[in-house]
């Protein structure tokens, strides 16, 4: 706290007066108002005066020790039991000068004393002194209370980074494990011809299983190093204005039909807005729609089908939109399949192999352009998941229809 900030919490400090003479209490009052103190309060009866500090509602008592019915130290007694840990400040009045007194005083557990009669100045003063320490121990307490809460929520914070990492490893070592166990197995049923000289076909076949495997092993491994650019702020973009139907045409005709005809599924692509320009980075932008129709490909059973189109919001925000036939997804699973690494598990879900960076990934390169992602889902129905991009990156907004209730572009 700055002095400013101290001097105002004591001038708007609320001071109790409890004293069985009303003269000294009026005398007290009014040193006090003299010296810039506003909210006081004062009273003759010690019960009625213990009530109103119980209740929470003073900060400082000035307090008399020789009161009829209920003296001083029995006074802060029953105030310290009551309520330790937010007691208000305790300076007592006293016309008795004796050290008996005093470390009655103090012992009970008052700040500091005042001797009757009292002085303005000095009056003045040791209120402020004793406001000055309450109010700084008061925030002290607050201080140290909200460090215990950070430090527990920080050392939360890093059991579950560990556990994180511990996911991490056990994840990636079964998803280089799988690739790198095919490799060397056919590779070395190859080097020591154990089907015999004759068996070339055999052979041919383990060669295409170890690029299958070298393959996958490489996108791993170009996945988790896309990812980390991206997390660590080195993501960068090479951006240029690029044709939709270019990057849906180049990503699920080219790289994608040939995948789908064998698992036996559909592929659709609906482009309604011919000749739409973005203004994005191609590359990026054809990752990211890969890992979408990879993942669409990996959990939507024989005869499916998948869906590529294009969506606009209200506010001319452009998607492009995976919608699949699979097997969906939980609502209480969609943000764990959005994180790097998880896995909902399934039966279905371990017939194939995927190290779960598709959809994270493809947000990381979304949200580089600016954009989002968003996914919605039902077991047993489908999955939809859409590519957001500003709208200022459509170089020609007027191609685009555009209605509140989200028009195919």
């Amino acid at each position: 706290m700055t002095n400013t900030e101290i001097d105002s919490a004591i001038c708007a400090a609320r001071i109790l007066i409890v004293d069985d003479m009303a003269i000294e209490v009026e005398t007290a009052a009014g040193f006090l108002h003299a010296g810039g103190f506003s909210a006081v309060t004062g009273v003759t009866d010690p019960k009625q005066g213990l009530a109103i500090a119980e209740s929470g509602s003073c900060d400082l008592v000035l307090l008399d020790m020789r009161m009829p019915g209920l003296g001083g130290e029995e006074f802060i007694r029953r105030l310290r039991a009551h309520n330790a840990a937010e007691m208000p400040a305790i300076v007592v009045l006293t016309a008795q000068n004796d050290d008996d007194t005093r470390r009655a005083a103090v012992s009970a557990g008052a700040r500091d004393f005042i001797t009757k009669p009292f002085k303005l100045w000095e009056l003045l003063q040791r209120v402020r002194n004793a406001l000055e320490i309450h109010i700084l121990y008061r925030r002290a307490k607050e201080f140290n209370a909200l460090l215990e809460r950070r430090v527990g929520e920080r050392t939360r914070e890093l059991a579950r980074a560990n556990r994180g990492k511990s996911e991490f490893l056990a994840n990636i070592h079964h998803e280089l494990r799988t690739p790198i166990n095919a490799i060397l197995g056919f590779s070395d049923i190859i080097m020591n011809r154990l089907f015999g000289p004759g068996a070339m076909d055999r052979y041919a076949e383990y060669a295409a299983d170890i690029n299958t495997a070298g393959n996958h092993l490489l996108a791993i491994i170009d996945d988790i190093l896309a990812l980390s650019k991206i997390e660590d702020g080195e993501g960068r973009l090479d951006e240029s204005n690029v044709r939709v139907e270019t990057i849906a045409h180049e990503t699920a005709r080219i790289l994608f039909r040939d995948r789908f005809e064998r698992a036996g599924l559909t592929l659709a692509v609906d482009l309604p807005a011919p000749g739409l320009l973005l203004h994005a980075d191609e590359r990026k932008l054809k990752q990211a729609l890969s890992n979408l129709l990879s993942n669409a490909l990996k959990f939507t059973p024989r005869g499916g089908t998948v869906t590529l189109t294009t969506v606009t919001d209200a506010d001319c925000n452009f998607g492009l939109v995976v919608r699949d036939t699979g097997i969906g997804i939980a609502a209480d699973d969609i943000e764990t399949v959005l994180t790097p690494f998880g896995q909902v598990e399934s039966a279905y879900r371990r017939q194939h192999h995927g190290a779960g960076l598709g959809l994270p990934l493809a947000r990381a390169l979304i949200e580089l352009h600016g954009g989002r992602l968003t996914l919605t889902s039902e077991l047993g129905v489908g999955t939809v998941v859409t590519l957001w991009l500003p709208a200022q990156r459509l170089v020609d907004p007027a191609v685009v229809t555009s209605s509140a209730d989200g028009t195919r572009a």
